[in-house]
């Protein structure tokens, strides 16, 4: 073991850097090469990626492997896909088994076990937590996405980002049209629906179920409706098939989470009900496990109510889609 006379300062890359350091930040923080071949040797220390090092012991946190990503791709790095979902608060993302890591495409730098490399020359500005590069959050949804395929995912994903504002439809629309196509139906799917108002994924399952029926007509999404005479705009359904008044609304369990969230689910129903509506409520999980039973449930009110004659007293204002 070499003889260690002085310990060099390495706070800062405990206060600052996750503990993470890569070897020419070392040398600079007046690190021998001695010292970290016995650190390395001894256990105390290991090896991320080549010239990457933990300055410590044990398992790496998602951060701290994030990090250790945007040493080893460099300056203009940013970190994309599930990882940087994570950390820009996008909750239905996959777990992170891989960091993925954007470089400019002259970037000479490779993948490793468990860090991905992606050259690209859409680097965009990236937003900044806590000392991590992350890429746009488009961009981390979509890159997400082309490597994993999974509709279900695709559709949570997008319209999560865009109810939550992390996104707009837009911005998705012109990374559908920029980005690469391989590996992208889902995503250009799950985009597509956005685009045609579906504010959720199982709303968009739920599309996709009616379309097979032959007894229904086609259902309105998310129309504008107006009581008779009155100024005031009634909760616009999921679904809506006008000339029975059923109304098709999907509960998801975000929604009903609080006794708050419960209060204004009964405030809709009852402000269409008092006015003929039917409204039939449907849950993800219904939808996922029987979607024919969801189905033949549907098409059941729909055929009673078209039987005696269900008079309704709601104006439809305006057409989202069928």
């Amino acid at each position: 073991m070499p003889r260690i006379r002085r310990e060099p300062d390495l706070t800062p890359f405990f206060e600052f850097c996750y503990g993470i350091a890569r070897r020419d930040q070392l040398v600079g923080a007046k690190t021998t090469d001695a010292y970290l071949r016995w650190r390395l040797e001894t256990g105390q220390w290991q090896v991320i990626l080549p010239s990457v090092y933990a300055l410590f012991q044990g398992d790496l946190t998602l951060e701290q492997r994030a990090f250790a990503g945007q040493l080893h791709g460099g300056a203009a790095s940013q970190i994309t896909g599930a990882a940087a979902l994570r950390f820009l608060g996008l909750q239905y993302g996959p777990v992170a088994e891989r960091i993925h890591i954007l470089v400019p495409p002259d970037k000479r730098v490779a993948s490793a076990p468990g860090f991905r490399v992606i050259r690209t020359e859409r680097l965009a500005e990236p937003t900044v937590i806590d000392g991590l590069r992350l890429a746009p959050v488009v961009r981390a949804v979509a890159d997400t996405l082309r490597e994993r395929l999974d509709l279900r995912m695709a559709r949570a994903l997008v319209s999560e980002a865009v109810q939550s504002r992390a996104a707009t439809v837009e911005e998705f629309e012109a990374e559908v049209a920029d980005g690469p196509q391989r590996g992208s139906a889902d995503f250009r799917r799950a985009v597509a629906d956005v685009v045609g108002g579906a504010r959720s994924a199982p709303e968009a399952e739920l599309r996709d179920l009616c379309r097979t029926s032959r007894v229904l007509p086609p259902v309105l999404w998310n129309p504008i409706l107006r009581g008779p005479g009155d100024d005031h705009l009634l909760p616009i359904p999921d679904g809506w098939l006008d000339d029975v008044g059923l109304a098709l609304e999907v509960d998801s369990r975000e929604y009903h989470s609080s006794p708050e969230g419960w209060v204004r689910t009964l405030e809709r129903h009852n402000k269409l009900t008092v006015l003929g509506v039917v409204v039939l409520h449907i849950t993800p999980r219904d939808l996922r496990r029987d979607p024919g039973k969801v189905l033949a449930l549907i098409e059941r009110t729909y055929l009673e109510l078209a039987r005696k004659g269900n008079r309704h007293r709601v104006r439809r204002v305006s057409d989202r889609g069928a």
